[in-house]
């Protein structure tokens, strides 16, 4: 009957049976290869936002357009008992979290000369450029668009293995800028040169429609630089689940913890679901009592996120560490994703083929093939073993380099068989997409745009000239919309 309210069992019942027939519909997206990417993200919000409704009112907590609240006073006194326990560690922390973020800039947010720290943060920050972010490209091939399985995860899997000299001016940049602005100088250059390539190639695609001829063409070689991360439609649906879980939920307990720690009151904690899939969780702390807080304390509570985040990122850096040499041995196989005309493989090396051996040397990943191939040189002949055959070619040069090549395409792919394998795998899985998302959602919450941490620590240190906070926003968000241009070109459609 309309409008007879449902009883609590019922509605959890209701809610459990939508949220279920969800994730199935969910799965059976991601596993489509018939529907395009931009479809999929538009068919799973429309399939999200209404399951998400359905759920609110069944329900009857808070919410619109498919996202609602699940919150309750459960929770509450583990981070109040945390918050009594090692004060120094979560203040360090939390100061820790701001030097990351703004890098030496970070002093005039601090205003304390705390040498140890600032060098634990510096010694961080360089460490973390040179060694741990590389590996965030791990999480790309579980990111099911297009132009990341052609051009990201094949050429990643040794990080450093590509370093060459010409790319030291660009990496002693990189630290430089990290250093002394932080991850937010990082995001705002990344930002920056990404913007700049699109709009070359805007102003390409305006010129070919000035001449009669328009084309969205050029823009559809460029990764876009918003992409869609849901899971069950562009990553796997329990994997990134339990990913985004372990993100929100450490990061807003750690703002939790540092508010109890100033004695604020938390009126209620819970996650933010959007349909079936975790959005965000928040600890709600008396909002007018942090307000009131000295500004040295309001931005420890903001900061514990992001700090919270970056240790995620290190420990499941450790943990993507301790299952990869298994992964590359005994599940990663290297396959031949296409042949490039003119060039000796053409017509001579089948797509799908697995190269099993390169110069003699066994090849099973990227890093394997690196070096089996490093020695490749216009003229030489080179040797591969495939599943289909054995063949020696000779190399030809490559544009714009010294090296020689034979024109294949090669990627990275799991080959499970046992269920040892596929449990490996599932953890490799997690690591890699955990480990990618705590450090993109951690710098994203530098950014100052309004609802993000970076927001309120900008608006509390820069309280007088507020202008600054307004041009570096607009500059966010126009960058945000030029990245997100190669959409146009019907890439992922």
């Amino acid at each position: 009957m309309k409008g007879k309210k449902l009883n609590p069992r019922s509605a959890r019942a209701l809610s459990f049976t939508l949220a279920i027939v969800e994730f199935i519909f969910l799965y059976l997206i991601y596993e489509s290869g018939t529907v395009g990417i931009l479809y999929r993200v538009i068919i799973a919000l429309l399939s999200l936002a209404f399951v998400g409704g359905a759920i609110r009112r069944a329900l009857g907590t808070e919410g619109s357009y498919g996202i609602y609240l699940l919150g309750s006073k459960r929770g509450i006194k583990t981070i109040n008992s945390i918050s009594k326990r090692h004060k120094w560690f979560w203040k360090g922390m939390a100061d820790w979290g701001i030097i990351l973020g703004f890098g030496l800039l970070s002093y005039l947010i601090i205003k304390k000369r705390r040498s140890w720290l600032y060098l634990l943060g510096i010694l961080t920050i360089v460490f973390s450029v040179l060694f741990v972010i590389p590996y965030t490209a791990y999480g790309l091939q579980f990111i099911k668009v297009s132009s990341i399985q052609a051009i990201g995860y094949s050429n990643s899997a040794s990080p450093l293995s590509n370093l060459t000299i010409s790319a030291l001016p660009y990496l002693a940049l990189i630290i430089g800028i990290t250093v002394v602005l932080g991850f937010t100088g990082y995001l705002f250059y990344a930002l920056g040169i990404s913007a700049l390539g699109v709009l070359e190639l805007l102003a390409i695609v305006i010129s070919k429609a000035l001449s009669g001829a328009p084309t969205l063409a050029p823009l559809s070689n460029e990764v876009p630089g918003i992409l869609p991360v849901i899971p069950g439609i562009t990553i796997p649906l329990i994997s990134g689940i339990i990913a985004f879980v372990i993100i929100i939920v450490i990061h807003e307990a750690s703002h939790g913890i540092l508010a109890a720690m100033v004695k604020t009151k938390i009126n209620k904690v819970g996650l933010l679901v959007f349909g079936v899939i975790p959005v965000g969780a928040f600890v709600e702390p008396d909002e007018a009592k942090v307000l009131k807080l000295d500004r040295e304390a309001q931005n420890r509570i903001y900061s514990a996120g992001v700090a919270a985040n970056f240790i995620a990122m290190f420990v499941f850096f450790v943990l993507l560490l301790s299952v990869l040499p298994y992964v590359n041995n005994n599940i990663m196989r290297m396959f031949v994703t296409s042949v490039v005309p003119g060039y000796p493989a053409n017509g001579i090396i089948a797509t799908g083929s697995e190269i099993t051996s390169w110069n003699g040397q066994i090849v099973t990943d990227t890093a394997s093939l690196a070096s089996a191939s490093a020695n490749d040189l216009p003229g030489n002949a080179v040797h591969i073993v495939t599943n289909k055959g054995s063949y020696s070619l000779i190399a030809q040069k490559a544009n714009g380099t010294s090296r020689g090549i034979i024109g294949v395409d090669l990627a990275e792919a799991p080959v499970l068989g046992s269920t040892p394998n596929k449990i490996v795998y599932f953890l490799y899985g997690v690591f890699a997409i955990t480990m990618m998302l705590n450090f993109l959602i951690g710098v994203i919450n530098l950014l100052p745009l309004p609802m993000l941490d970076g927001w309120r620590i900008y608006k509390n240190s820069i309280r007088k000239r507020t202008w600054i906070i307004k041009v570096l926003a607009a500059f966010v968000v126009f960058t945000l919309v030029i990245v997100a241009l190669p959409w146009l070109g019907g890439l992922q459609v």
